[in-house]
């Protein structure tokens, strides 16, 4: 049970996130308490490899270096400032001016107080091999509260919890704080807006490096290790040999492991090796239990996908000490009786070193990110180090601000401005999985439902689809017919367990198909594929969807693969059907892959749209409005006076009025921006009933909590899959136009998409073709007369057409066609400007 100042501070953690929140969203100061930095800490030398602590002139081995402490001599604390600078060689901290003592002159030097590669440690005692820091906090030292152990990390969550607590019975004392660094944590650089946020967020989760954590020998951290069953075998979780095993020998269920932790030690990370190869002996549910031996109680649960090879994360982040432990094996899959564990690992603070490090802005890799290339390193580093705290605090009360008890609660904080800044948790998708096992159904269907499906109907329908308007013999309407509950006596709620791989079984009419499974696949892409045609030569046989205005603009550089709910299609039912495959989906391995916009997927997630969003629908509209915005009166007058009426049209190509009779009023210029306002209004909620029908239908099968919890990149990838592009399939595409394969350049074009990663292929190839997944043409051609060497690439989105001017060397075209694929839709030779 928690003591009076623990809830008193929780709550007061949760106050300080919804301050976070409104700073990060309005681009203000975050909380000084957030940003606490101790203006100096303590140190004192742990186990060293020589007899010296060397000082540098700066952080890093390669600078000068200043002087050599001797161990022997070092009778009292060197004092270092609390700003910790950590670059790949390790943590750096400033020596302060109460450090000075041990120099016979100043020396404000730098010292490596961890090292990534630990080379302060004598690695040849077994000892002290892969343990510990070159220098420890020390906490004899300091004269505070019994907190201070938790200082040298976790000083900041300390002041939160102070500034933000009401009524703490026993608050505790911090040194003061480094009144300049808490600024540069605290204030966002000038003209730094959510939106950097968000990219910085995402930039901090494909790139910090998570798998420099140095696992700990286990035996250095539990006193006893107890199992359920086959005890002889228990040493088989600690001997650091993947292909041995602890069995279970018992009933379904009841399979445990107990750890008995060493006093003081805190869990960061608590890991179990297992196998996909042990097939059903695979856990599928692990539960976490922890306590003083009598009194457990839940505190982590995960759902294991079986696909996972070596470890799992079954527990992380403990705030304090639990002196036992209990793992416990609920299920393995395909409901296996006995389990196989190959190991346990458990990770401590002492462990871990830090994975922000300055260098992290210091690579090519941010040419992917333009918001963030302009601004400087260090601002980034702390930038970041701000928004980790923040996301850490997120964490240590994730189980209060979104809540698990019921799925169709809304979440205590609102997230919606700062959903992509959440990706940076590590606990919220455990949460998630949580939420989606707790709200899944107890039984499946028994037996599964059986369909009749004839795709030679389908195809004579889609080959000419004005033979029937109903479209009731598009694959789409068939499958739905077959799975209505009068005609399957089934009631299907979609919410399976993700074991649960075949939903229905095919009967192809005409087609010697057996399904078992194969079938089942090929009806979700065909349905998909109706929805959603990639081929943009194809009629769309169904009326649910409509090809986005970026698709039928010429001039559109981007986004023109992407289709949009159709405004005039009223079959809402039909609509949620849709919804309810996609949470399907979204629960399994399965995907439906629909070509939707940005702008939509943020519409179902219920992110925070934006007019410049719509440009991932109709970047033409967007752009014009743009025009009428910043356009002279005497351009107006000539271009729109008398042709610009208060009428819009929508994507599926109707227009309606703005206003009564809209259509026979003319735009007058001083009423421009009332037009641009009616216009935004109006297509950023035209297909608003379609979205609520799809969503809809997303919670019947996706608990409320996690929808709005997700980004929209990750609900897309759930539903969708993660479409690879490699370079062999579109070398199988690319047609060739005045230049020969042999060439130079062809030979360096194609080194360098063998080295890009599948994000950058898909950049490439929209901004060529302005589709981000095959199937798409690709044709390629010298760079047009006079350019020069080592150019950027020109591309006609249009044609589908990229023109490849001379380089100097393969990584010079690998650096040039990178850039063209984030940064340069302006280089598009189809684009023109509206006043052109």
């Amino acid at each position: 049970m928690f003591t009076t100042d623990q809830y008193r501070m929780k709550l007061g953690k949760i106050r300080c996130i919804i301050d976070c929140i409104d700073s990060l969203e309005n681009a203000k100061p975050l909380p000084q308490a957030l940003c606490y930095v101790a203006h100096q800490l303590p140190y004192k030398v742990k186990h060293y490899k020589g007899d010296d602590i060397t000082v540098y002139a700066q952080p890093t081995k390669s600078s000068l270096i200043l002087i050599k402490l001797n161990v022997h001599d070092l009778k009292e604390p060197v004092y270092l400032k609390g700003d910790e600078w950590c670059t790949n060689e390790g943590t750096w901290r400033i020596i302060s001016s109460a450090g000075q003592n041990h120099f016979k002159k100043k020396h404000e030097g730098w010292i490596l107080v961890s090292s990534s590669y630990n080379s302060h440690v004598d690695t040849s005692d077994a000892k002290f091999k892969n343990k510990g820091l070159p220098l420890l906090l020390d906490y004899s030292a300091l004269s505070y509260s019994k907190e201070d152990s938790r200082l040298e990390r976790k000083g900041w969550e300390i002041a939160a919890e102070n500034a933000y607590s009401l009524q703490l019975l026993y608050p505790s004392i911090l040194p003061p704080t480094d009144t300049s660094l808490e600024c540069k944590l605290s204030i966002p650089a000038e003209n730094w807006r959510l939106e950097h946020d968000k990219m910085l967020a995402i930039y901090l989760s494909e790139n910090m490096d998570n798998g420099n954590t140095a696992y700990g020998d286990i035996k250095d951290y539990v006193e006893n290790i107890s199992v359920s069953t086959m005890e002889e075998d228990k040493d088989a979780l600690t001997d650091g040999n993947q292909a041995s095993y602890w069995e279970s020998d018992g009933s379904q269920g009841c399979h445990w492991i107990r750890l008995r932790i060493k006093k003081g030690i805190i869990i960061k990370c608590l890991l179990v090796t297992v196998d996909p190869n042990d097939d059903n002996y695979m856990p599928h549910l692990i539960e976490v239990k922890g306590g003083d031996g009598v009194n457990m109680k839940k505190i982590g649960e995960v759902l294991v996908d079986c696909a996972i090879v070596s470890d799992i994360t079954v527990l992380q982040d403990m705030p304090e000490y639990i002196s036992n432990i209990e793992i416990r094996i609920k299920e393995c899959k395909d409901e296996g009786i006995d389990t196989r564990i190959h190991g346990v690992k458990i990770v401590t603070s002492s462990d871990i070193s830090s994975n922000l490090t300055i260098d992290l802005f210091k690579n090519k890799k941010l040419e992917r990110f333009p918001l963030l290339a302009t601004f400087h390193s260090d601002l980034l580093y702390y930038r970041s180090m701000a928004l980790l705290r923040f996301i850490e605090l997120f964490d240590s009360v994730i189980n209060l601000v979104i809540p698990d008890w019921s799925e169709d609660c809304t979440n205590i904080c609102n997230f919606k401005a700062i959903r992509q800044i959440l990706q940076l948790s590590k606990r919220r998708q455990t949460l998630i999985e949580r939420l989606l096992r707790d709200s899944q159904t107890k039984c499946v269907p028994e037996p599964i439902p059986k369909v009749y499906l004839d795709r030679r109907l389908a195809a004579i329908h889609k080959s000419d689809t004005s033979r029937d308007p109903t479209a009731k013999n598009a694959l789409f309407n068939q499958l739905y017919n077959e799975l209505r509950p009068e005609n399957c006596r089934l009631r299907l709620d979609y919410r399976w367990s993700i074991q649960f791989e075949q939903w229905w079984e095919c009967k192809f009419v005409s087609e010697g198909i057996i399904d078992q499974g194969g079938g089942f696949r090929d009806s979700l892409a065909d349905i998909a594929e109706e929805l959603c045609p990639s081929s943009e030569d194809v009629q769309i046989p169904l009326p649910f969807f409509v090809r986005s205005c970026n698709q039928m603009h010429d001039a559109a550089n981007v986004h023109r693969d992407g289709y949009i709910p159709n405004p005039s299609c009223k079959e809402f039912t039909k609509y949620e059907w849709i919804g309810q495959l996609m949470g399907a989906c979204f629960r399994s391995h399965e995907c439906l892959v629909l070509s939707l916009p940005s702008f939509i997927w943020k519409k179902l997630t219920g992110e925070v749209i934006t007019w410049m969003d719509y440009a991932t629908v109709d970047e033409a509209i967007v752009r014009l409005l743009a025009n009428l915005e910043s356009i002279s009166e005497e351009k107006f007058n000539s271009d729109y006076a008398d042709v610009l009426t208060y009428s819009t049209s929508l994507s599926d190509g109707s227009t309606i009025d703005l206003k009564s009779n809209g259509s026979e009023i003319s735009v007058l210029y001083n009423d421009r921006l009332d037009y641009i306002q009616l216009v935004r209004d109006v297509r950023l909620h035209e297909t608003d009933e379609q979205i609520n029908s799809i969503k809809k239908g997303l919670l019947r099968v996706i608990p409320k909590a996690v929808l709005h919890f997700l980004t929209w990149q990750e609900l897309e990838k759930r539903v969708c899959g993660n479409p690879t592009i490699t370079a062999q399939e579109l070398k199988n595409i690319a047609r060739y136009d005045d230049i020969e394969t042999d060439d130079l350049r062809i030979k360096y074009f194609w080194k360098a998409l063998e080295n890009f990663s599948n994000e950058d292929r898909s950049r490439l190839l929209r901004f060529v073709t302005g589709r981000r997944r095959l199937p798409a043409p690709l044709f390629i051609c010298p760079s047009k007369s006079g350019a020069a060497e080592d150019s950027l690439p020109e591309s006609a989105t249009c044609s589908s057409t990229l023109f490849l001017p001379e380089y100097s060397s393969a990584k010079v075209a690998e650096e040039k066609l990178l850039y063209a694929a984030y940064n340069c839709t302006s280089i598009d030779t189809d684009m023109r400007t509206w006043d052109d």
